[in-house]
Order: C-alpha cells, then structure tokens, then sequence
C-alpha cells in the first residue's frame, strides 16, 4: 500500500497477479481476489491459476448472475465484448451499452429496470447493495453465486466465445478532433452504430469503437470480430479515415 498514489505501475500488478495464481494453486483454493487500492476494482483468478479481468471477468460475473438471477436488463460499457450480448440472449435479456466511465455505470443502476451493471475494468455494481463499484461486495458476491450455482470459474470461463480483438490509438491534433468526428458521423449515417460515447460502429460480424481521449490529443480504436480478418479489415478502415480526416 502507498499513500501517495492510487494505482499501482503495470509491471507491479502483473507480478501481484502471479503471486495470487501461486498461492491459489499451491493452496488448493477455489478462487482468488486482487482489490486495487481504491477499492472499486477487482481481478480474479480461478481455482487453476487464470487469472481474470476486463473482458472476459465480465462475461463470468455477468453469467454467474443471470444463472441465479432473471432481471429484463443488465447494463455494460460500450467497449464490452459482443459476447455478453450472445450469452445475454440465451437468458432472453437485454443488454444496454453505457458510456465508458464509473459515472455513467452509477446512472445505469439507479435506473429500476437494472439490477446489475458489469464494467470492462474490473467494476461491478449490484444496485440492490448500492450504486457504486465496491470491490469487496463483488467478491462477497462472486462467492456467493459460485456456491449456489454450484459452478466453478473455470468452467464458466471455458464457454467464453472466442473474437478477435484489436486496439490502437491514433494521433490527431487537439484543433482537428471535431473535424475528424463529424466526418466520422456523416461517413456511419447508413450504417447500424451507436453514439453513445464516441461512434460505434455494427457490422454482421464485427464492431469498431472511434473514442476521442478526453485529454489528449489521440482518438482510441477498440475492433471486436468473429475472425483477424475482418476485425483487421475494420480497424484499417477506421484508421485510414482519421488519418484522411484530420489533416
């Protein structure tokens, strides 16, 4: 713990990951947790030693709660993986994309038809408990609803569908931002897409995120697909606009 910062270096987390992995095996336990030192995110690793986050513990929290729960709606990020949509279905659920950022998550789940809102960076909200990421409620609940569902991490991991996965960032000046939006807005008119923070992008197989970072002068490129061909096809599509658009 260090008083003087809230977050922890990269290298520092990934090591404490591997500590945790070590001691879970070597124990035989059932899970491990890693709270970050604010408290509101978290990581797990299961009962092999896997560790868990962004994408991919979100589709395990998420499930785990639609095993044992049967809410109309479930909120996410707009940057979620399509797999929490495909296994949302299954529970005829719907799912409604947010605006990436904790705020946003907060206003999603004082909203009466959303009982539960998993974020893509280790937050979870569980509106019944409260309206905020408390990290040690998640893992209170994570327990809870691996033992009444009887199921263990790494079996509800194995059904995780499989994308590919690509992200990059993009310079563009600060002057050149709103020139590079509009463009990108008239370019997806036709196109199914989401302007919820930034452009989303939908094809048959495939999404894009165009994300303008709010303090610097970079637009972030999020691509999900069924394949590394189409998710490469589409990030050089979007690409080669901003870099059209903004000179």
């Amino acid at each position: 713990v260090s008083p003087n910062r809230l977050t922890k270096p990269r290298e520092d987390r990934e090591k404490a990951f591997n500590r945790l992995a070590t001691i879970v095996k070597s124990l035989s336990a059932h899970a491990g947790f890693a709270i970050d030192p604010v408290g509101e995110r978290l990581a797990i690793c299961d009962e092999k030693g896997n560790i868990y986050k962004d994408n991919e513990l979100l589709y395990i929290v998420s499930k785990l709660y639609l095993l044992l729960n049967k809410p109309a709606n479930i909120a996410v990020p707009i940057s979620a993986s399509m797999g929490v949509n495909i296994m949302a279905r299954e529970y005829g659920v719907d799912v409604i994309r947010t605006k990436d950022e904790h705020l946003a998550m907060i206003q999603a789940a004082r909203k009466p038809d959303i009982a539960f809102v998993g974020g893509t960076r280790g937050g979870f909200i569980f509106s019944d408990f409260g309206f905020g990421c408390d990290a040690m409620f998640s893992t209170m609940k994570v327990l809870e609803m691996m033992a009444k569902s009887k199921r263990k991490l790494s079996e509800i991991a194995s059904n995780i569908p499989k994308f590919s996965w690509l992200q990059k960032e993009i310079q563009c000046p600060w002057h050149a931002k709103g020139k590079v939006m509009r463009a990108l807005i008239e370019y997806t008119e036709s196109l199914p897409r989401e302007i919820i923070d930034g452009v989303r992008v939908i094809t048959s197989d495939a999404w894009i995120l165009v994300l303008p970072d709010a303090e610097k002068p970079i637009f972030h490129l999020l691509a999900e697909g069924k394949d590394e061909k189409v998710t490469a096809e589409l990030m050089y599509e979007y690409q080669e606009l901003i870099k059209k658009c903004r000179k």
